[in-house]
């Protein structure tokens, strides 16, 4: 094959390589069109107001420093507002994001190759093959299997944003630098390049650390035509520096700020700075292997990985060497004028390295590595344009066409055996399970899911497995103790609920999120249930510490003083509860019913009226309604409410005594036979 043959224009080129990028992306990715919500996207997507709210998305992204995933969000907003909950828009929507990923990982290439490459090699004339070259890495981009964990887990559809802004960020700053500072395609440019930075950080925080890739570009071109030097002198260095050093801040201070630092391990004592440094240097060397052989058994949603313990762990020192070799391969590629491979491993580390030194929960997971995967892939293509260079062209092309269908065809295999596991909550953790025995997430989430089904039993096994790995995991201790509720062994539930609070002292409070309200407040509540009112109220009392805005627990606070004859007490809380939400229909339904028990129906009855506007279709609250209406002597307006009732539920035994009771209190109706009164009720 001659190169003549490959020369298309690069109108065709981009046509010809979109269509078949989307086709390769939706065939590889048919089956998992279906697979249900999973994991995060039940936070994220299913139980999250703001996917709905389009005001609220709006003003996040006046925020300047606070990044809220508002585009990501607003991305779900689109998707709800045409498909509600339909999960078949949410999965296509992704897929069309990673065919845009891959497109626009073409045209990079396609810029980097007629620019930086063509800058360092003047005497090589631009060709089909640079385009040929795009082509097939960006192929490989669209059905490399490490990335599908990214493209199939809904949620994270906001790697999938970041990446694109930040490549579209990253062409318009290649096609600024093209003119001069007096043009106005100058600034346009650079404005473009702002703005989808912009983009990408109001996407996800990560998309910070793409403010250096200008940096790294410039010292890959600066080494390979010997004026480093010349670049260390300029100025624009420091202000890449400065806006990379503020960027990673902005990304940690979410995590150091709040106390999050220690979530990614069992217990805080294990944390510390070189510890988490050892860790991470180890995950880094792993996520190289993923990139380079992602085979089938190695993938997973959760991966179990051990801390570097000490601080002379050998497979860490191990790791800081390879990454140093791996640097120092960089320069020396920079230098020999291999462009594209040195700002591949820059990408790679640039934008993976604020994990080395920021805290995050998850250690080593796959959807993290979709931006950083972009280094690999140009490394890749340098790899390629050596292949078609001089006489290694002559033999290239048949082999790389087979080798090429061979790569296609097992990514799109890896992909299709990946969605497999992603078709439901229980395959995806069974998946997770069987290649992190020992990581007590994934047997926790399993536990969850078999939960969602109703295999009590099943779900109990793998929460006490968690608990084996992880004694700390109280979100497992506090699913099986709602578990232990659900199959009524409330004697099992309470000594679970009581493990999780006698642990809290352990902790620092910060670290704790909502777990010690959830469970102070729902064991009062099966106290309650039990009616051991006198256990429930020092537990109410200390929800309310934890969580001194929730109304209903005040609302049934109020209830539990109000068994132990404690009225002052109850109406004091009630009303509480009512400062907080006065829409709160635990507190009108509980402060009604109080006051009418305490012979006050003038103001049970404002209580009550709110009660069946709150619960229109419930037929008790009509019931009480009347009765409350019947305590003031107005039997017009209690045999109306009587007749709701019973128009809700015909066969309402209580409606139907009391509204006999108040026909024979009616003066027009006192003097008609029984059977006549009952014909009118009917």
């Amino acid at each position: 094959m001659k190169v003549d043959r490959l020369r298309f224009s690069q109108k065709s080129w981009t046509v010809l390589t979109g269509f078949w990028l989307t086709a390769l992306t939706l065939v590889g990715y048919s089956r998992s069109l279906k697979g249900p919500f999973v994991f995060d996207d039940f936070v994220f997507i299913l139980n999250n107001s703001a996917v709905q709210d389009l005001p609220y998305l709006l003003r996040q992204l006046q925020l300047p420093f606070s990044s809220g995933r508002a585009v990501s969000l607003l991305s779900f907003y689109c998707n709800h507002l045409f498909d509600g909950f339909e999960v078949e828009g949410y999965h296509f929507f992704n897929l069309l994001l990673h065919s845009a990923n891959s497109l626009l990982l073409f045209l990079m290439l396609i810029r980097l190759q007629n620019g930086a490459v063509r800058e360092n090699h003047p005497n090589v004339p631009f060709s089909g093959w640079d385009s040929l070259i795009a082509f097939v890495t960006a192929s490989l981009f669209a059905v490399h299997p490490l990335l599908s964990s990214t493209v199939l887990y809904i949620t994270q559809r906001s790697s999938q944003l970041v990446t694109m802004f930040t490549l579209l960020a990253f062409m318009s700053y290649l096609q600024a630098r093209c003119f001069s500072p007096k043009l106005l395609r100058f600034w346009t440019w650079s404005f473009l390049c702002l703005l989808f930075y912009w983009l990408a950080f109001k996407s996800k925080n990560m998309a910070l650390t793409g403010l250096g890739l200008p940096l790294i570009h410039e010292g890959v071109l600066a080494t390979a035509s010997g004026r480093f030097r010349q670049f260390l002198k300029r100025g624009s260095i420091g202000i890449l520096i400065l806006g990379w050093g503020i960027g990673t801040y902005f990304q940690s201070a979410d995590y150091l700020l709040k106390g999050n630092a220690f979530l990614g391990f069992n217990s805080d004592s294990l944390w510390g700075p070189w510890t988490h440094f050892q860790t991470m240097t180890r995950v880094l060397m792993h996520y190289w292997k993923l990139l380079m052989l992602p085979l089938p058994q190695w993938l997973s949603i959760d991966h179990d990985f051990s801390i570097s313990p000490g601080y002379a762990d050998p497979w860490a020192i191990s790791a800081i060497g390879a990454h140093l070799i791996i640097i120092t391969v960089m320069v020396l590629f920079a230098r020999n004028k291999f462009v594209l491979a040195a700002l591949g491993i820059g990408w790679f580390y640039l934008t993976l390295g604020p994990y080395l030194v920021v805290p995050q929960r998850d250690l080593f997971v796959e959807y993290k590595l979709y931006l950083p995967s972009i280094g690999y892939f140009l490394i890749t293509a340098d790899l390629l344009r050596i292949l078609t260079d001089g006489q290694v062209a002559r033999i290239f092309p048949p082999a790389a066409f087979a080798i090429f269908s061979i790569v296609i065809i097992a990514g799109t295999a890896g992909i299709w055996q990946r969605s497999a596991a992603f078709s439901s909550g229980v395959a995806l953790w069974k998946d997770a399970v069987s290649k992190a025995p020992v990581k007590d997430r994934a047997l926790y989430n399993l536990g969850n899911e078999y939960s969602k089904l109703e295999e009590n039993g099943v779900a109990l096994i793998y929460y006490q497995k968690a608990l084996q790995v992880n004694i700390a995991n109280n979100h497992a201790r506090l699913n099986m103790a709602r578990l232990y509720s659900r199959m009524k062994r409330y004697e099992d539930a309470l000594v679970t609920y009581h493990q999780i609070l006698t642990t809290l002292s352990n902790y620092r409070p910060e670290n704790l999120g909502k777990i010690p309200f959830q469970a102070f407040s729902e064991a009062a509540r099966l106290h309650s249930v039990l009616r051991q009112w006198e256990k429930a109220i020092p537990l109410f009392h200390k929800a309310i510490e934890w969580d001194p805005q929730h109304s209903n627990i005040y609302a049934e606070l109020g209830r539990a003083y109000a068994q132990v004859r404690q009225p002052e007490n109850a109406i004091f809380f009630l009303n509480q509860a009512l400062t907080r939400n006065s829409q709160s229909f635990l507190a009108h339904y509980y402060l009604g019913g109080l006051l009418g028990q305490m012979g006050k129906p003038e103001a049970a009855l404002k209580h009550l009226r709110i009660v069946t506007q709150l619960e229109p279709e419930n037929p008790d609250h009509f019931n009480n309604l009347g009765i409350v209406y019947r305590m003031l002597g107005n039997y017009h307006s209690a045999q109306k409410v009587f007749r709701q009732a019973l128009k809700l539920n015909p066969n309402h035994p209580q409606a139907q005594e009391n509204l006999i009771s108040v026909i024979q209190l009616l003066p027009v109706l006192k003097k008609i036979d029984p059977a006549i009164q009952i014909s009118l009720i009917k």
